[in-house]
């Protein structure tokens, strides 16, 4: 799984909550300004006391808007848990009730939860992953919930560097 040799974080989602009001923008990732980012894996499952309304949420994830998240900042962990493991140089935010504007955004994946509300994205070959590169965001957004739910998982990255010359 890292075979660029990158350092892999975890950017943990815990207990996002969403209401019924609109569309979230579940989590934000932006590049860092002189490397790539590679998404490894995404692991999300709803939680609800109505579980078979709160699983038909659907998930779009849109690459390169110029807008700014007004999500909280979600601290990445590296997966490496000792002292002097290398910290994110890449940002992450989540979740908004604001989404950013699609204006300048590409939808590169859509997807949804499935019965049992779970979702899972894990491209089967490196030339499936989704790559953000040079300060480029990439934002996950929920369609608008039936009812109001929580949200939990892990987005598994890993800081691939500089574009190779």
């Amino acid at each position: 799984m890292n075979a660029s040799g990158g350092q892999v974080f975890n950017v943990p989602i815990v207990a996002a909550a969403l209401s019924t009001g609109n569309t979230w923008d579940l989590c934000g990732l932006t590049a860092q300004s002189s490397g790539r980012l590679e998404i490894l894996g995404i692991d999300l499952t709803v939680a609800s006391t109505q579980f078979a309304s709160g699983s038909a949420i659907a998930l779009q994830f849109l690459r390169g808007s110029t807008g700014l998240s007004t999500g909280a900042a979600i601290l990445p962990r590296n997966v490496k848990g000792w002292s002097g493991a290398s910290t994110a140089f890449f940002g992450a935010t989540g979740p908004s009730s604001t989404p950013v504007s699609t204006a300048s955004a590409v939808s590169v994946y859509a997807g949804s939860f499935d019965f049992r509300g779970r979702f899972q994205y894990r491209p089967m070959s490196r030339e499936e992953r989704l790559i953000l590169t040079l300060s480029q965001p990439l934002h996950i957004r929920t369609t608008t919930p039936q009812i109001a739910v929580s949200i939990n998982g892990t987005i598994v990255v890993q800081d691939v560097g500089k574009v190779p010359a």
